[in-house]
């Protein structure tokens, strides 16, 4: 594969990988961890391309986000470097010229997975033992859809509510990380006799 020049590309690349490991091994749930930016753009359509190509896959994507905390952005034509300006501003900026500032962490809750933030590097071994942890932790719901039911290329929703209580009846609260939604497996049409 080209070597990437920009997010969304590497992001594609790896679409590409798991797409063809998902078919190798369709019964396996492929979790993908990346190191990411925090502040990262691409174009909106760009990422829910990849985020489709990801649930049809069944795939998990859990980046660990290095902390803009300390951040600095460098202007073209301006000298210095300068603070990040504070997210609602970048979101603003996003919206105007149809880009997600932050689509790594808009990724992993398209698709179930989890954004860990790490702030330096001591943080890497203990945000993926936490990552490792809460897939250990997780319960995997499935469903089946009628046989006459058939691919119509659009993204179906899917929410999930869980309500718990403990034994003293008293009610748990519960974190809830699935899929936005899915696609139906593409089917080959009946064959005409």
């Amino acid at each position: 594969m080209p070597e990437p020049t920009w997010y969304h590309e590497e992001l594609t690349n790896i679409a590409a990988k798991v797409e063809r490991a998902a078919a190798e091994r369709p019964d396996s749930q492929i979790i993908i961890v990346t190191l990411s930016p925090v502040v990262w753009p691409m174009r909106a359509s760009d990422r829910d391309k990849i985020v489709a190509r990801l649930i049809r896959a069944n795939v998990f994507f859990s980046p660990l986000i290095r902390d803009a905390g300390n951040g600095s952005v460098k202007m073209k034509h301006v000298p210095g470097k300068y603070p990040l300006p504070p997210r609602p501003i970048f979101d603003a900026i996003g919206r105007l010229v149809g880009a997600d500032i932050y689509a790594p962490g808009h990724i992993a809750e398209q698709t179930g997975g989890e954004a860990t933030a790490v702030h330096r590097p001591e943080d890497y071994g203990a945000a993926v033992e936490k990552l490792i942890a809460g897939l250990a932790a997780r319960y995997n719901l499935g469903f089946t859809l009628k046989e006459d039911e058939r691919d119509d290329g659009h993204m179906h929703k899917l929410e999930v509510k869980v309500k718990a209580r403990d034994s003293s009846g008293k009610e748990r609260k519960l974190v809830v990380k699935a899929r936005r939604g899915y696609y139906m497996k593409i089917q080959e049409p009946p064959a005409a006799k």
